[in-house]
């Protein structure tokens, strides 16, 4: 299985849905009411998360996207829609599930 889909499965057990996924994107909301949309059609896991505080993060992300910076279209109101164009957004990039694990666990 790789990583995307694992991601996306953990997700789906630990988070709540916000939609039906895309082709492009799954997008969740935790249970402290942050989003995150995983991208479905990549090899590694990239996911991008509501702007928040580093301080305690177990890792850093790949891209601090401020609000007015573009970002795929498949972000939409339905997915995802605090991390659409005109909100700030944290983009993340994980080569090993394990350290996605321990990113959710920080970030939910």
């Amino acid at each position: 299985m790789g990583l995307a889909k694992q991601a996306e499965e953990y997700c789906v057990a630990k988070l709540s849905l916000n939609a039906k996924p895309s082709k492009y994107i799954a997008g969740f909301t935790t249970r402290l009411g942050r989003q995150l949309a995983i991208e479905r059609d990549r090899g590694a896991i990239y996911c991008w998360t509501e702007q928040t505080s580093l301080s305690t993060a177990p890792c850093s992300p790949a891209a601090l996207y401020p609000a007015s910076k573009t970002r795929t279209s498949a972000l939409n109101g339905k997915h995802a829609s605090r991390l659409r164009v005109g909100q700030a957004a944290q983009y993340w990039h994980f080569e090993h599930f394990e350290e996605f694990k321990r990113f959710i666990e920080w970030y939910a």
